[in-house]
């Protein structure tokens, strides 16, 4: 191997570092953009979770035996099947992967499992 042979190699190594070092980066930062986007996603599923736990008898009174979907904290749909809940969050839902969908039981009633 001569002299230019080995600054063509040297050049070359160089530069494949350098594209797999900004390819690396590129993976990072869109890597740290899926986990922010994830963190929100589940900061807003606990936000829709604690509405339903901290608002359960209000829930039980004005939604008895319905489906309800909950997006931001707050009831946006109800329904007496999971059908036409579904149907009409189609078209009303911000981000159908943010919405809780629960069942109410009236008051008093048991549910086994």
């Amino acid at each position: 191997m001569d002299i230019e042979e080995q600054g063509d190699l040297k050049s070359f190594i160089n530069l494949l570092v350098h594209k797999t070092t900004r390819t690396t980066i590129c993976y990072l930062k869109e890597a740290k953009t899926v986990q922010n986007i994830e963190l929100q996603l589940i900061k807003e599923m606990q936000k829709n979770d604690t509405f339903s736990r901290n608002n359960y008898g209000k829930l039980q009174k004005k939604y008895p035996n319905k489906y309800v979907a909950i997006e931001e904290g707050k009831v946006i749909a109800s329904d007496k099947d999971m059908a036409g809940l579904n149907k009409k969050m189609t078209k009303i839902a911000k981000d159908i992967r943010l919405v809780l969908f629960e069942f109410v039981p009236a008051k008093g009633t048991t549910i086994l499992f």
